[in-house]
């Protein structure tokens, strides 16, 4: 049984396997994922074969960033507290309250990663490897495994990752914000409001104001720390939020640069690091409109103790050279 032939090339779902991805993994798998929900193998949400590490059992699973989760809250009870807790949230958003298949046993050691599989799984299927069904049996639980994953992004009621952490999250007493250097070109080239694929890609909802609000307070000391190295504390002392007092003007902080010229900021934040962020029509009109004026900040662990900040000017201008990939109609930017 492939994979990749099976799936409905309509969904735009891929494939991946451990083999391939790092390290040999004590107890192996094999994933299917849409690339926004799940840019990473530990990123998102995603549907996954878990072997266990005997290899007598091999269960498919509907799971989800376990790494996320021990990155926030460390390894210990917390972290599997809040584990459970979102695969049991998830579950209810998709309405499988009384579902009771959601039980992996890898046999993994405590504090392993394949621990947090075995916490992490929404709903499972059990399979002896001995005695595996019939290929069409196996067949047609990936594809409503599939089916429920896409219903899962689609709709805007069921959470995603950064939403299923935030309402345990919270940032530490301190915290070091540093600004990163760009990595070099996108590795999408494309530009442009390109449409295809599942169309399971969804804004955030509402509740991804507490991360967003976090982040845009960071960036403003950010700016002002920056402003002030520069010594210009007197347009440190003007650095504005719009955003916070219910404007939206396309970008979130109003900074300056050394010589008093605007730096117009748009702020994307998120509990740990992405490639991808979500963009309104509005947030792209205005970075055409203003071009170098304007910048996306991108800042990730925002509620960790060290956060980095990745500014981006003019994602229009990246865009028409070729080193940025915007699609407007989706609203997504990678970066």
């Amino acid at each position: 049984m492939v994979l990749k032939d099976i799936l409905d090339p309509s969904t735009g779902l891929k494939t991946e396997g451990s083999t391939g991805t790092g390290r040999r993994s004590r107890a192996p798998w094999l994933r299917v994922f849409d690339r926004s929900a799940s840019p990473s193998a530990t990123d998102g949400l995603y549907v996954v074969y878990l072997f266990s590490i005997s290899m007598d059992r091999v269960y498919l699973s509907l799971g989800q960033d376990v790494t996320a989760f021990r990155d926030q809250f460390g390894a210990g009870d917390r972290y599997r507290l809040e584990l459970r807790k979102a695969a049991s949230n998830y579950r209810s958003s998709l309405g499988l309250e009384e579902h009771g298949g959601a039980d992996v046993d890898l046999a993994a050691p405590k504090g392993s990663l394949q621990e947090g599989y075995e916490l992490g799984s929404i709903v499972a299927v059990e399979y002896n490897v001995s005695a595996l069904p019939n290929v069409g049996a196996l067949e047609a639980d990936l594809t409503q495994m599939c089916e429920l994953y896409l219903r899962g992004l689609r709709d805007p009621l069921v959470p995603n990752v950064d939403e299923l952490l935030e309402s345990a999250a919270v940032p530490p007493p301190e915290q070091v914000v540093e600004f990163l250097e760009p990595e070099g070109p996108s590795r999408q080239g494309r530009s442009g409001g390109r449409r295809g694929g599942s169309g399971s890609r969804r804004r955030p909802r509402d509740e991804s104001k507490k991360i967003g609000d976090h982040g845009e307070e960071l960036v403003i000391e950010a700016e002002r720390a920056r402003l002030r190295d520069g010594d210009r504390p007197d347009l440190a002392q003007a650095v504005d939020h719009p955003a916070g007092r219910g404007e939206y003007p396309g970008y979130d902080v109003s900074s300056f640069e050394l010589d008093g010229s605007p730096r117009l900021i748009e702020v994307k934040a998120s509990l740990s690091k992405r490639e991808t962020h979500f963009v309104t029509r509005n947030e792209w009109e205005a970075a055409q409109r203003l071009g170098d004026r304007y910048w996306f900040y991108l800042v990730s662990n925002v509620f960790k103790a060290r956060v980095g900040i990745l500014p981006i000017q003019n994602p229009a201008g990246l865009v028409d050279v070729g080193e940025l990939e915007i699609e407007v109609d989706r609203f997504v930017i990678r970066s």
